[in-house]
Protein backbone atom coordinates (compact mmCIF):
# COMPACT_ATOMS: atom_id res chain seq x y z
CA UNK A 1 0.00 0.00 0.00
CA UNK A 2 1.49 3.03 -0.88
CA UNK A 3 2.26 6.00 1.34
CA UNK A 4 -0.82 8.75 2.36
CA UNK A 5 0.27 12.02 0.91
CA UNK A 6 -1.29 14.97 1.96
CA UNK A 7 -1.04 16.41 -1.54
CA UNK A 8 -2.69 13.60 -3.04
CA UNK A 9 -5.39 13.62 -1.07
CA UNK A 10 -6.70 17.21 -1.15
CA UNK A 11 -10.34 18.59 -0.30
CA UNK A 12 -12.33 15.47 -1.03
CA UNK A 13 -16.23 15.76 0.30
CA UNK A 14 -18.12 12.83 0.08
CA UNK A 15 -21.94 12.68 1.42
CA UNK A 16 -23.30 9.73 3.15
CA UNK A 17 -25.35 7.65 1.23
CA UNK A 18 -28.77 5.66 2.00
CA UNK A 19 -29.29 4.69 -1.22
CA UNK A 20 -27.10 1.55 -1.67
CA UNK A 21 -30.03 -1.04 -1.49
CA UNK A 22 -27.34 -3.87 -2.26
CA UNK A 23 -26.19 -3.16 1.48
CA UNK A 24 -28.66 -1.30 2.92
CA UNK A 25 -32.50 -3.35 1.14
CA UNK A 26 -35.47 -2.21 1.99
CA UNK A 27 -34.07 -0.33 5.56
CA UNK A 28 -36.44 2.62 5.87
CA UNK A 29 -34.63 5.23 7.57
CA UNK A 30 -34.66 8.70 8.97
CA UNK A 31 -32.11 10.15 6.15
CA UNK A 32 -29.13 12.20 7.60
CA UNK A 33 -28.85 15.75 6.70
CA UNK A 34 -25.71 15.82 4.18
CA UNK A 35 -25.14 19.35 5.15
CA UNK A 36 -24.97 19.47 8.79
CA UNK A 37 -24.86 16.35 10.15
CA UNK A 38 -22.61 14.24 7.37
CA UNK A 39 -18.64 14.55 7.63
CA UNK A 40 -16.09 14.41 5.07
CA UNK A 41 -14.52 11.71 4.25
CA UNK A 42 -11.07 13.53 3.76
CA UNK A 43 -10.59 17.03 5.06
CA UNK A 44 -6.72 17.40 4.73
CA UNK A 45 -5.35 19.50 2.92
CA UNK A 46 -4.98 23.51 3.77
CA UNK A 47 -7.08 26.34 2.85
CA UNK A 48 -4.14 28.96 3.42
CA UNK A 49 -0.85 29.09 3.44
CA UNK A 50 -0.41 28.15 6.74
CA UNK A 51 1.18 24.47 7.20
CA UNK A 52 -1.08 22.10 8.68
CA UNK A 53 -0.78 21.50 12.08
CA UNK A 54 0.32 17.94 12.92
CA UNK A 55 -2.37 15.73 14.80
CA UNK A 56 -0.82 15.02 18.41
CA UNK A 57 0.77 11.68 19.15
CA UNK A 58 -1.06 9.05 21.08
CA UNK A 59 0.14 8.88 24.53
CA UNK A 60 -2.90 7.15 25.52
CA UNK A 61 -5.81 4.78 24.43
CA UNK A 62 -9.67 4.36 25.34
CA UNK A 63 -10.97 1.07 24.07
CA UNK A 64 -14.88 1.03 24.13
CA UNK A 65 -16.77 -2.33 23.17
CA UNK A 66 -20.24 -1.74 22.43
CA UNK A 67 -21.79 -5.39 23.08
CA UNK A 68 -23.84 -6.80 19.66
CA UNK A 69 -24.45 -3.22 18.07
CA UNK A 70 -25.65 -3.19 15.00
CA UNK A 71 -23.86 -1.33 12.10
CA UNK A 72 -27.52 -0.21 11.10
CA UNK A 73 -28.09 2.02 14.23
CA UNK A 74 -24.39 3.50 14.08
CA UNK A 75 -24.82 4.69 10.33
CA UNK A 76 -28.58 4.92 9.33
CA UNK A 77 -30.51 5.62 12.81
CA UNK A 78 -33.42 3.70 14.30
CA UNK A 79 -35.49 0.88 12.41
CA UNK A 80 -38.78 1.94 11.71
CA UNK A 81 -39.77 -1.56 10.98
CA UNK A 82 -39.00 -2.50 14.95
CA UNK A 83 -40.39 0.62 15.96
CA UNK A 84 -43.61 -0.45 14.98
CA UNK A 85 -43.05 -3.72 16.47
CA UNK A 86 -43.69 -1.60 19.26
CA UNK A 87 -46.13 0.50 18.96
CA UNK A 88 -44.02 3.79 18.23
CA UNK A 89 -45.10 6.15 15.54
CA UNK A 90 -42.84 7.54 12.73
CA UNK A 91 -42.53 10.80 14.53
CA UNK A 92 -40.05 8.80 16.84
CA UNK A 93 -37.64 7.73 13.95
CA UNK A 94 -34.52 9.36 14.67
CA UNK A 95 -31.03 9.85 12.05
CA UNK A 96 -28.65 8.16 13.33
CA UNK A 97 -26.45 11.55 14.07
CA UNK A 98 -29.76 12.44 16.35
CA UNK A 99 -29.45 8.78 17.93
CA UNK A 100 -26.18 8.86 18.93
CA UNK A 101 -24.57 12.77 18.48
CA UNK A 102 -21.64 12.28 20.65
CA UNK A 103 -20.51 8.58 18.90
CA UNK A 104 -20.81 11.25 16.02
CA UNK A 105 -18.89 13.94 17.19
CA UNK A 106 -16.12 11.44 17.80
CA UNK A 107 -16.42 10.74 13.81
CA UNK A 108 -16.55 14.45 12.93
CA UNK A 109 -12.52 14.60 14.28
CA UNK A 110 -11.73 11.21 13.20
CA UNK A 111 -12.74 8.24 11.27
CA UNK A 112 -15.82 5.37 10.55
CA UNK A 113 -15.22 2.19 8.81
CA UNK A 114 -17.69 0.44 7.48
CA UNK A 115 -20.32 3.10 6.56
CA UNK A 116 -22.43 1.73 3.81
CA UNK A 117 -21.29 3.47 0.15
CA UNK A 118 -17.38 4.06 1.78
CA UNK A 119 -15.40 0.97 1.10
CA UNK A 120 -15.99 -2.45 1.62
CA UNK A 121 -17.90 -3.85 4.47
CA UNK A 122 -15.97 -5.17 7.61
CA UNK A 123 -16.63 -7.92 9.77
CA UNK A 124 -15.60 -10.00 12.84
CA UNK A 125 -13.57 -13.08 11.12
CA UNK A 126 -16.14 -15.70 12.16
CA UNK A 127 -17.61 -18.23 11.31
CA UNK A 128 -19.34 -18.31 14.85
CA UNK A 129 -19.91 -14.57 15.21
CA UNK A 130 -21.00 -14.28 19.17
CA UNK A 131 -19.02 -12.48 21.52
CA UNK A 132 -16.40 -14.57 22.71
CA UNK A 133 -14.26 -15.24 19.64
CA UNK A 134 -15.51 -11.69 18.71
CA UNK A 135 -13.73 -10.28 22.21
CA UNK A 136 -10.72 -12.41 21.60
CA UNK A 137 -10.09 -11.59 18.02
CA UNK A 138 -10.27 -7.67 19.65
CA UNK A 139 -8.11 -8.64 21.90
CA UNK A 140 -5.17 -10.81 20.62
CA UNK A 141 -5.19 -9.19 17.28
CA UNK A 142 -6.22 -12.52 15.48
CA UNK A 143 -9.21 -14.79 15.02
CA UNK A 144 -8.93 -17.91 17.45
CA UNK A 145 -10.21 -21.11 16.19
CA UNK A 146 -10.30 -23.13 19.14
CA UNK A 147 -13.00 -21.02 20.61
CA UNK A 148 -16.36 -21.66 19.19
CA UNK A 149 -18.27 -20.39 22.26
CA UNK A 150 -19.16 -18.04 25.04
CA UNK A 151 -17.59 -20.71 27.40
CA UNK A 152 -14.24 -20.84 25.97
CA UNK A 153 -11.28 -21.32 28.90
CA UNK A 154 -9.10 -18.65 29.68
CA UNK A 155 -7.15 -17.65 26.87
CA UNK A 156 -3.61 -19.05 25.69
CA UNK A 157 -1.91 -16.15 24.19
CA UNK A 158 -0.90 -12.95 24.54
CA UNK A 159 -3.11 -9.74 24.53
CA UNK A 160 -2.89 -6.05 23.53
CA UNK A 161 -3.92 -5.99 27.72
CA UNK A 162 -0.36 -7.87 28.03
CA UNK A 163 1.78 -6.52 25.82
CA UNK A 164 0.62 -2.68 26.92
CA UNK A 165 1.73 -3.49 30.74
CA UNK A 166 4.58 -5.26 30.08
CA UNK A 167 5.65 -1.83 27.83
CA UNK A 168 4.54 0.25 30.79
CA UNK A 169 5.87 0.80 34.43
CA UNK A 170 2.82 0.05 36.34
CA UNK A 171 0.24 -2.71 36.69
CA UNK A 172 -2.39 0.30 37.13
CA UNK A 173 -0.91 1.49 33.35
CA UNK A 174 -3.36 -1.41 31.52
CA UNK A 175 -7.09 -1.80 32.84
CA UNK A 176 -9.90 -3.32 31.72
CA UNK A 177 -13.57 -2.80 33.00
CA UNK A 178 -16.27 -4.50 31.69
CA UNK A 179 -20.42 -5.52 32.50
CA UNK A 180 -20.05 -8.92 31.26
CA UNK A 181 -18.07 -10.89 33.91
CA UNK A 182 -16.74 -13.88 31.25
CA UNK A 183 -14.26 -10.88 29.99
CA UNK A 184 -12.35 -12.10 33.03
CA UNK A 185 -10.88 -14.72 31.02
CA UNK A 186 -10.52 -13.40 27.32
CA UNK A 187 -8.84 -9.77 28.06
CA UNK A 188 -5.62 -10.79 29.15
CA UNK A 189 -3.23 -13.93 29.09
CA UNK A 190 -1.51 -12.64 32.66
CA UNK A 191 -4.40 -11.35 34.49
CA UNK A 192 -2.34 -11.16 37.61
CA UNK A 193 -0.22 -8.12 36.33
CA UNK A 194 -3.22 -5.90 35.10
CA UNK A 195 -5.93 -4.24 36.68
CA UNK A 196 -9.58 -6.05 35.57
CA UNK A 197 -12.76 -5.80 36.92
CA UNK A 198 -15.68 -7.77 35.32
CA UNK A 199 -18.99 -8.44 36.15
CA UNK A 200 -19.55 -7.70 39.98
CA UNK A 201 -17.03 -9.93 41.45
CA UNK A 202 -14.61 -11.09 39.13
CA UNK A 203 -11.34 -9.49 37.90
CA UNK A 204 -7.51 -9.45 39.26
CA UNK A 205 -6.22 -6.20 41.62
CA UNK A 206 -9.58 -5.06 41.66
CA UNK A 207 -8.39 -3.64 45.59
CA UNK A 208 -6.06 -1.43 42.92
CA UNK A 209 -9.38 -0.34 41.62
CA UNK A 210 -10.53 0.53 45.32
CA UNK A 211 -7.29 2.10 46.11
CA UNK A 212 -7.45 4.75 43.74
CA UNK A 213 -10.32 6.73 44.80
CA UNK A 214 -13.46 6.73 47.24
CA UNK A 215 -15.72 6.97 44.21
CA UNK A 216 -14.07 3.91 42.68
CA UNK A 217 -14.55 1.75 45.76
CA UNK A 218 -18.27 2.99 46.14
CA UNK A 219 -18.57 1.71 42.79
CA UNK A 220 -17.30 -1.01 43.05
CA UNK A 221 -19.19 -2.11 45.68
CA UNK A 222 -22.44 -0.98 44.87
CA UNK A 223 -21.73 -3.32 41.92
CA UNK A 224 -21.43 -6.33 43.88
CA UNK A 225 -24.86 -5.47 45.64
CA UNK A 226 -26.67 -4.75 42.10
CA UNK A 227 -28.65 -7.51 40.33
CA UNK A 228 -28.48 -8.75 36.82
CA UNK A 229 -30.88 -7.40 35.05
CA UNK A 230 -30.61 -6.80 31.81
CA UNK A 231 -28.15 -9.48 31.97
CA UNK A 232 -27.55 -12.78 34.13
CA UNK A 233 -25.53 -14.46 36.48
CA UNK A 234 -22.80 -12.05 37.32
CA UNK A 235 -23.29 -9.80 35.04
CA UNK A 236 -23.03 -6.10 36.09
CA UNK A 237 -25.07 -3.73 34.50
CA UNK A 238 -24.01 -0.83 32.51
CA UNK A 239 -25.16 2.19 34.33
CA UNK A 240 -22.80 1.16 37.37
CA UNK A 241 -19.79 -0.15 34.64
CA UNK A 242 -19.82 3.02 32.40
CA UNK A 243 -19.02 5.65 35.85
CA UNK A 244 -16.63 3.14 37.43
CA UNK A 245 -14.46 3.39 34.27
CA UNK A 246 -14.94 7.49 34.01
CA UNK A 247 -13.93 7.67 38.00
CA UNK A 248 -10.93 4.60 37.48
CA UNK A 249 -9.48 6.97 34.47
CA UNK A 250 -9.84 10.43 35.94
CA UNK A 251 -8.03 8.78 39.08
CA UNK A 252 -5.64 6.60 37.60
CA UNK A 253 -4.97 8.02 33.84
CA UNK A 254 -3.94 4.68 32.68
CA UNK A 255 -1.98 4.32 29.06
CA UNK A 256 -4.83 1.48 28.29
CA UNK A 257 -8.46 1.72 29.59
CA UNK A 258 -10.83 -1.20 27.67
CA UNK A 259 -14.27 -0.35 28.41
CA UNK A 260 -16.85 -3.18 27.63
CA UNK A 261 -20.20 -2.14 27.79
CA UNK A 262 -23.01 -5.07 27.67
CA UNK A 263 -26.46 -3.85 27.78
CA UNK A 264 -27.48 -3.54 24.40
CA UNK A 265 -26.70 -7.08 23.40
CA UNK A 266 -28.84 -8.23 26.61
CA UNK A 267 -32.25 -6.35 25.55
CA UNK A 268 -31.32 -7.40 21.71
CA UNK A 269 -31.46 -11.20 23.36
CA UNK A 270 -34.77 -10.00 24.78
CA UNK A 271 -36.07 -8.60 21.50
CA UNK A 272 -36.71 -5.82 23.24
CA UNK A 273 -35.71 -2.49 20.65
CA UNK A 274 -37.09 0.24 23.04
CA UNK A 275 -34.21 -1.12 25.85
CA UNK A 276 -31.82 -1.84 22.74
CA UNK A 277 -32.24 2.11 22.06
CA UNK A 278 -31.89 3.26 25.33
CA UNK A 279 -28.59 1.48 26.27
CA UNK A 280 -27.44 2.79 22.90
CA UNK A 281 -28.43 6.14 23.97
CA UNK A 282 -26.52 5.76 27.43
CA UNK A 283 -23.61 4.20 25.73
CA UNK A 284 -23.58 7.55 23.85
CA UNK A 285 -23.74 9.56 26.64
CA UNK A 286 -20.87 7.77 28.54
CA UNK A 287 -18.82 8.78 25.07
CA UNK A 288 -20.25 12.14 25.62
CA UNK A 289 -18.85 11.97 29.59
CA UNK A 290 -15.30 10.70 28.54
CA UNK A 291 -14.36 13.38 26.02
CA UNK A 292 -15.90 15.26 28.85
CA UNK A 293 -13.75 13.79 31.10
CA UNK A 294 -10.82 13.98 29.18
CA UNK A 295 -10.59 17.26 28.24
CA UNK A 296 -10.67 18.45 31.93
CA UNK A 297 -7.92 16.25 32.19
CA UNK A 298 -6.26 17.99 29.65
CA UNK A 299 -5.94 14.67 28.12
CA UNK A 300 -8.54 15.03 24.75
CA UNK A 301 -5.89 15.99 22.56
CA UNK A 302 -3.43 13.17 23.31
CA UNK A 303 -5.74 10.10 23.52
CA UNK A 304 -7.24 8.21 20.97
CA UNK A 305 -10.49 6.48 21.20
CA UNK A 306 -11.71 3.43 19.59
CA UNK A 307 -15.36 2.22 19.94
CA UNK A 308 -16.64 -1.12 17.60
CA UNK A 309 -18.57 -4.10 18.75
CA UNK A 310 -17.50 -7.99 18.99
CA UNK A 311 -20.08 -8.81 16.51
CA UNK A 312 -23.52 -7.58 14.83
CA UNK A 313 -27.16 -9.09 14.47
CA UNK A 314 -29.33 -10.91 12.02
CA UNK A 315 -31.86 -8.99 9.90
CA UNK A 316 -34.35 -10.06 13.01
CA UNK A 317 -32.70 -8.09 15.46
CA UNK A 318 -33.01 -10.60 17.78
CA UNK A 319 -30.30 -13.21 17.34
CA UNK A 320 -26.26 -14.01 15.72
CA UNK A 321 -24.50 -16.25 14.53
CA UNK A 322 -22.91 -18.84 12.45
CA UNK A 323 -26.18 -19.43 10.62
CA UNK A 324 -26.33 -16.06 10.39
CA UNK A 325 -23.65 -14.43 8.74
CA UNK A 326 -24.56 -10.57 8.08
CA UNK A 327 -24.36 -10.78 11.88
CA UNK A 328 -20.76 -10.81 11.62
CA UNK A 329 -20.63 -7.28 9.91
CA UNK A 330 -19.58 -4.64 12.39
CA UNK A 331 -18.09 -1.12 12.30
CA UNK A 332 -14.76 0.33 13.75
CA UNK A 333 -14.91 4.54 14.84
CA UNK A 334 -11.71 6.21 16.62
CA UNK A 335 -10.98 9.85 17.29
CA UNK A 336 -8.33 11.81 18.93
CA UNK A 337 -4.31 11.54 19.51
CA UNK A 338 -2.62 10.81 16.52
CA UNK A 339 -5.60 9.73 14.78
CA UNK A 340 -6.25 11.71 11.67
CA UNK A 341 -9.18 13.56 10.74
CA UNK A 342 -10.62 11.64 7.42
CA UNK A 343 -14.79 10.77 8.65
CA UNK A 344 -16.50 8.30 6.48
CA UNK A 345 -12.96 6.18 5.82
CA UNK A 346 -12.69 3.88 2.88
CA UNK A 347 -12.20 0.39 3.99
CA UNK A 348 -10.45 -2.10 1.56
CA UNK A 349 -11.90 -5.46 1.32
CA UNK A 350 -11.06 -7.68 3.97
CA UNK A 351 -10.61 -5.33 7.26
CA UNK A 352 -11.74 -7.70 10.17
CA UNK A 353 -11.85 -6.92 14.04
CA UNK A 354 -8.59 -8.39 13.56
CA UNK A 355 -6.81 -4.83 12.93
CA UNK A 356 -8.68 -3.53 16.05
CA UNK A 357 -5.50 -4.81 18.22
CA UNK A 358 -2.28 -3.45 15.53
CA UNK A 359 -3.92 -0.38 15.78
CA UNK A 360 -3.65 0.02 19.10
CA UNK A 361 -0.57 -1.02 19.72
CA UNK A 362 1.08 0.51 16.94
CA UNK A 363 -0.81 4.20 18.15
CA UNK A 364 0.77 3.32 21.42
CA UNK A 365 3.79 2.48 19.34
CA UNK A 366 3.98 -0.55 21.45
CA UNK A 367 4.33 -3.24 18.42
CA UNK A 368 2.58 -5.16 16.52
CA UNK A 369 0.49 -8.35 17.69
CA UNK A 370 0.97 -12.45 16.85
CA UNK A 371 -0.59 -13.03 13.62
CA UNK A 372 -1.48 -9.33 12.41
CA UNK A 373 -0.02 -7.27 10.19
CA UNK A 374 3.40 -6.22 10.81
CA UNK A 375 3.69 -2.96 9.95
CA UNK A 376 5.27 0.18 10.60
CA UNK A 377 2.37 2.01 12.28
CA UNK A 378 3.47 5.06 13.50
CA UNK A 379 6.41 7.74 12.41
CA UNK A 380 6.65 10.77 13.42
CA UNK A 381 3.28 10.75 15.08
CA UNK A 382 1.63 10.41 11.99
CA UNK A 383 0.01 7.26 11.05
CA UNK A 384 1.80 5.77 7.93
CA UNK A 385 -0.05 5.28 4.67
CA UNK A 386 0.18 1.07 4.68
CA UNK A 387 -1.97 1.36 8.05
CA UNK A 388 -4.89 -0.78 7.23
CA UNK A 389 -7.08 1.80 8.29
CA UNK A 390 -6.19 4.71 6.15
CA UNK A 391 -5.00 3.22 2.72
CA UNK A 392 -4.81 5.86 0.02
CA UNK A 393 -7.79 6.83 -2.05
CA UNK A 394 -5.24 6.59 -5.30
CA UNK A 395 -4.28 3.05 -4.64
CA UNK A 396 -7.68 1.93 -6.01
CA UNK A 397 -7.56 -1.01 -2.79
Amino acid sequence: MRAMKAGILGLLTVSFSVACTRWIGSWDVVPPDPVAATPPILTLAPTSTTAPREPPQTRSVVLVVLDGVRWQEIFLGTDRAQLRKIGASSTDALSAEQLLPNLYRLISRGFALGAPGHGAPISASGPYFISMPGYREIFSGEPDSTCTSNTCPRIDRLTIVDRIRAASGRDEDAAVIASWDVLDRTAVFNPDSVVISTGQTLGANQHRIAAASPRCAELLREGRRAGAWPGHGGYRPDRITAPLALAYLEAVRPRFLFVGLGDTDEFAHASDYRGYLDALRAADRFLGDLSATLERLDLLETTSILVTTDHGRAWNFHSHGRSEPESGRVFLIGAGGAIPTVGYAEARSGVTLSAVAPTILGLLGVGSAPGAVEEPWMAAGRLEAHCLLFPSPSSGR
